[in-house]
């Protein structure tokens, strides 16, 4: 059962067929060369992608794991493959402009994508997040050309990214950064400091990997508002030569094997600043509402496989009844009907749910109606918090209540439900813990416009 994965196709195209009217996203300007039929292809050559080419490679990311060879990192088998498909197909730029090399693709119908990929190989999505959210800051607050071609090579895919922001001492207290940047004649800068839980911060999928990170300028003020925003390459871009970025560790984790979280070193490494000085924290945040949607499907991805893989196993597995008589399957006993019903209602919701704000951010992005974009924003942030650490923790929830509908079979790595309990654990610690989440939202959300 563990390479037998069914993307959720039939649910999601009711959603954006009969529910969410997608006619409201495929009227803005940038979007006007789809509409919904588009979309359905789209997507069903997502789920031949999910299903054929990504799924068969979950178990060895998980049994095999990225390994770490003489400072570089070897992905586990049948990724590296994986990849060139995805990025050869177009995947790498889904949702980013045409003119950057992406396809224009609404957001929603590109989370709709997301979902897929996460329930057929959570460890592999790891990498695509942090690719297309480093393109997604750089055309927003690169101004020269070189920016421009860094978006063109992250969406085709010919480069690799990360989002660099933790270190040893400064996780989500992103205000004790300790990073430095010096800046020199050419308007360059030399970065040194360490950078922990980096995820895909190495890889053998490209040999260029430009890295988004945090860092101070020399006497720059204490707290958030002395960070700026830097981009560093793994192989310097003028001499072609590596540029003083080095795999330090390569993390040995719960679940997401497949998935090399690396600290990374930066030992003087050229560097160039993205955006003004001091502002790097404000740019960042271009990408959190991307990154946290992201999470909320990875999470809607793990829940659905489970909830499938459960549902299969206990119409397919006898027992009990009258001793005389043919065993049933367990999926007549009602209490496995309830956990079944509950983890598919609850699935199916969250779904719902994450689209809609999807939708309401393509909206807030592009709509020509300043007040309409404002009150679409307002809802998307909002709602995101909810939609992060409620998916987060309805996918661990949802994966443990498989495992216990399955049994033993459940336990053993055979039935393939184990792997996404330890897969999906992180979802809640990552893009923001659940209690910071939670603090943002009364903080931010709710507190901010005196409640509006």
């Amino acid at each position: 059962m563990t390479h037998d994965y069914r993307a959720p196709l039939p649910e999601t195209l009711f959603l954006l067929n009969e529910v969410l009217d997608l006619d409201a996203v495929f009227a803005l300007a940038p979007y006007q060369h789809l509409d919904l039929e588009t979309a359905v292809v789209i997507l069903e050559e997502g789920a031949k992608f999910a299903e054929q080419i990504l799924a068969p490679t979950n178990t060895a990311g998980d049994e095999r794991g990225s390994q770490l060879v003489e400072g570089r990192v070897i992905t586990a088998p049948g990724f590296k493959s994986a990849y060139r498909a995805f990025a050869d197909g177009g995947w790498s730029g889904i949702d980013l402009p045409l003119n950057f090399g992406g396809q224009q693709v609404p957001l929603v119908i590109q989370a709709a994508f997301s979902e897929m990929i996460s329930g057929a190989n959570l460890a592999f999505t790891m990498q695509p997040i942090t690719q297309r959210a480093a393109a997604w800051l750089l055309a927003e607050h690169g101004v020269d050309d070189r920016a421009a071609r860094l978006v063109e090579a992250l969406a085709t895919g010919r480069y690799g990214a990360t989002i660099a922001i933790s270190e040893p001492d400064a996780g989500s207290d992103v205000a004790r950064v300790r990073t430095s940047a010096l800046p020199h004649p050419d308007n360059s800068y030399r970065i040194s400091g360490t950078k922990s839980w980096i995820s895909f911060g190495d890889q053998d999928y490209t040999d260029q990997i430009i890295h988004l990170l945090l860092a101070r300028t020399p006497d720059a003020p204490a707290g958030t508002r002395g960070i700026s925003l830097f981009v560093v390459p793994r192989i310097d871009f003028e001499t072609g030569i590596p540029n003083g970025v080095s795999v330090e560790r390569l993390e040995s984790k719960m679940g997401l094997h497949g998935s090399p979280t690396c600290t990374l070193r930066f030992d003087e490494a050229v560097g160039y600043r993205i955006g003004d000085e001091h502002q790097g924290l404000k740019c960042m945040f271009t990408m959190v509402n991307l990154m946290r949607l992201e999470v909320a499907f990875q999470g809607i991805g793990i829940a659905h496989t489970a909830t499938d893989k459960a549902s299969r196993y206990a119409h397919q597995r006898q027992q009990g009844g009258r001793p005389e008589e043919a065993a049933t399957p367990i999926v007549e006993h009602r209490d496995v009907r309830r956990m079944l019903l509950r983890m598919q209602s609850r699935t199916k919701a969250l779904r719902a749910l994450v689209l809609d704000v999807a939708k309401h951010l393509d909206i807030a992005r592009f709509h020509s109606d300043e007040n309409i974009r404002a009150a679409a924003l307002a809802f998307s942030e909002f709602m995101l918090p909810v939609c992060k650490s409620y998916s987060a923790e309805s996918a661990f929830e949802i994966a443990n209540e498989a495992v216990q509908v399955m049994g033993g079979m459940g336990f053993a790595r055979a039935g393939g439900v184990e792997q996404h309990v330890r897969d999906c654990r992180v979802a809640s610690i990552n893009e923001g813990t659940t209690r910071v989440q939670r603090s943002d939202q009364v903080m931010r959300q709710l507190l901010r416009d005196n409640g509006t």
